[in-house]
This record gives structure tokens, C-alpha cells and sequence, in this order.
């Protein structure tokens, strides 16, 4: 393990980030209002009590022992306020309703497909939580969207779910699915979409006089989740009528444009299929101990850039032997051929 060091990193600003969002979202069910209906006023304040209570807590308090720490949580409070105030616009937008906070997998999501064994070498099981799940539901069918906060610039990438590098949403929707269709028994639960909202305090360029209304919709465009859609025009409009907070657009003829992040649903069902699949691998990898220094290099991406133990594994560029493993990158009609063929094999 690293060593742990006694000050204010960068993970710990996301793990405040998101203990502070789970208690306002607690919180708010609890004041007796609902993310559509409560104040600014009152959202603000609920805010403000929530990332104090974290901060005070937070590491033997170690946000309060440095002037550095003190400028941290006041830049914490006010995207925390920023990102509260985005999720509830982006609500107010569509007909979704948040049922789920926080959702850990070995409670609330435990299925077979999560709990892998492997022979008589014992169990191997996929722990984690949802950020985020919201429901929307009509006549026979039950739409699922699970939200996935980052505060870093995580980007939903068709590529890297393909060679294994961003697993984790799919995870999340298959867990759901699954939980929620034993909720829902008569009812055909359908996945909606995927998404990460990266958390941040857009600058807007606009004129003094730009009416106020004009600055936030300009904030709401730099804080629109990227992810993908199940692509269904109707739904989409119950998702967000105005298509600022997700990466969907149309054509003047109400067709998908070529830039939308969207999948039909038998495309979801290969997503799933071909995750599972990837994970039977990475399960068989790990149980035969298969640990060969081989990091990846997908685009201008490797594996090696924030990696901290680069003294351990002795990956040296410079040393011959040792090449990064160059990954294939895909158009997307190549890739949903690779997906389907995959899953076929």
C-alpha cells in the first residue's frame, strides 16, 4: 500500500466531495421537500451543513489544520452548492426521480453474476456503490439511469469498456437491473443510460448586463453528463426536455445526430453480456496469478501515468524488453462489431 501522508490529496477531495453529496441526499428526504420543490434558500443552507459536518469529520480533521486546507473547503462548499444546484436542474428538466443513494453492491444488488466463484479456490465478489439511481416509470416498463459522480474528467469511452479499462457503469446497470426487476415483477425494466457527472465550478465569459437566466444556462452546457442513452426519442425527452444535461442532440428531421452518445437496446443487452464475459477473464487472471508487468497505452493514454508504484514493477521504457501493450483504437461501427462478435464467440 502507499504510504499515507497527512495532508489534503486529491482523493480526499472526491471522498468529500461524495460523502457530502450522499448526506444532502439524505438529508433532503428527511426536510420534508423534494429535489424539484426545495428552496434555494433551504437547498443552500442543507448544503452548508452537510459539508461542514464532513470536513469536521473527514481524516482526524485534517481539512482544518492549514491555511491550503481552509481554502480547500471553502472551494468544496462552493461546487458542492454548484453541483446540488446542476443535479436539481437537470431534474426539474425531465420526469426521472432519484430512488437510490449510495447503493452498495453486496446488500442491496446482490445477485448471482456478482459473486464469481472459481472452482473450490473460494469466492470472489465485485463490492462497490452506486452514486446514484433514478427511476421513471409508465404503464408496463421501468426506465433505470444510474448517475456516477467523478471530480475528476472521467469520460465514458466505448473503447476502453471494450478492453476492460472503464467497467464500472455497466457493473452498476446490471446490478440495478437486476434489483429492480424483482421489485417490479409485471413490469419490463429497461436500461435508460449511463452516466458521469464530473464535478466542477464552470467559468462563463458573458456580457455585465446578460440576464441571469441566460449566465446559468450557459453553466448548465459546461456541467452536461457524458455517458450514453438508450436511444428512444420519447424517452430522451422524458430524460431532459431541453438536452442540456445529457450528450444527445437532433437533427432538424428529429433523427439522432451523428455526434450523440446513444444505443438501441439490444446494444445495451450486448454491453452487458460482453462486460460480464470480461470479468470472467479478469476473475480467471487474477485466480491463475497472472500479474505480467504490461501496462496499456490506449491514444496518448497509459497505464503508468498516475500509477504510484512505477519503483515496484520496474517498468522502464528505456530497458529493452519493455513496451507498453498498445491497445486497438475503433471507429464506432467497428467497435459494435467487435462487441457483437465477442459476445457471439
Amino acid at each position: 500500500k502507499e504510504r499515507k501522508i497527512y495532508q489534503v490529496q486529491a482523493p480526499d477531495i472526491g471522498m468529500i466531495f461524495h460523502q457530502a453529496i450522499e448526506r444532502f441526499s439524505l438529508r433532503i428526504g428527511r426536510s420534508g421537500y423534494q429535489w424539484r420543490t426545495i428552496p434555494d434558500e433551504i437547498r443552500d443552507h442543507l448544503v452548508e451543513e452537510c459539508v461542514s459536518s464532513v470536513v469536521l469529520e473527514y481524516n482526524h480533521s485534517v481539512m482544518q489544520d492549514t491555511m491550503r486546507a481552509n481554502y480547500l473547503t471553502e472551494k468544496i462548499m462552493r461546487m458542492t452548492k454548484r453541483t446540488i444546484w446542476a443535479l436539481q436542474q437537470q431534474l426539474k428538466k425531465g420526469d426521472f426521480e432519484p430512488v437510490g443513494y449510495e447503493v452498495r453492491f453486496t446488500t442491496e444488488l446482490e445477485n448471482q453474476q456478482m459473486h464469481l466463484s472459481y472452482g473450490d479456490r473460494g469466492v470472489m465478489s465485485l463490492n462497490g456503490k452506486i452514486d446514484r439511481m433514478d427511476l421513471c416509470e409508465e404503464d408496463d416498463k421501468v426506465y433505470l439511469k444510474i448517475i456516477d459522480y467523478k471530480s475528476g474528467r472521467t469520460k465514458f469511452d466505448l473503447a476502453s469498456v471494450f478492453h476492460g479499462l472503464q467497467l464500472q457503469l455497466m457493473i452498476y446497470m446490471d446490478g440495478a437491473l437486476t434489483v429492480e426487476q424483482n421489485k417490479h415483477k409485471d413490469k419490463d425494466v429497461i436500461p435508460a443510460g449511463v452516466f458521469y457527472y464530473n464535478i466542477k465550478d464552470p467559468m462563463i465569459q458573458e456580457k455585465i448586463d446578460a440576464d441571469i437566466e441566460t449566465v446559468q444556462e450557459k453553466v448548465l452546457k459546461e456541467l452536461k453528463m457524458n455517458g450514453l442513452v438508450l436511444k428512444d426519442k420519447e424517452l430522451v425527452q422524458k430524460m431532459d426536455s431541453s438536452l442540456v444535461s445529457i450528450p444527445v442532440s437532433f437533427n432538424k428531421d428529429g433523427s439522432f445526430r451523428k455526434n450523440s452518445s446513444v444505443a438501441s437496446k439490444e446494444q445495451f443487452d450486448i454491453l452487458n453480456r460482453y462486460v460480464k464475459t470480461k470479468i470472467s477473464h479478469i476473475r480467471q487472471s487474477i485466480m491463475t496469478g497472472d500479474a505480467q508487468v504490461s501496462p496499456y497505452m490506449l491514444g496518448k493514454k497509459n497505464a503508468c501515468t498516475y500509477c504510484p508504484y512505477s519503483g515496484v514493477c520496474g517498468f522502464d521504457m528505456d530497458i529493452p524488453g519493455y513496451e507498453f501493450r498498445r491497445l486497438k483504437n475503433f471507429t464506432d461501427e467497428e467497435l459494435w462489431d467487435a462487441f457483437v462478435k465477442e459476445v457471439d464467440e
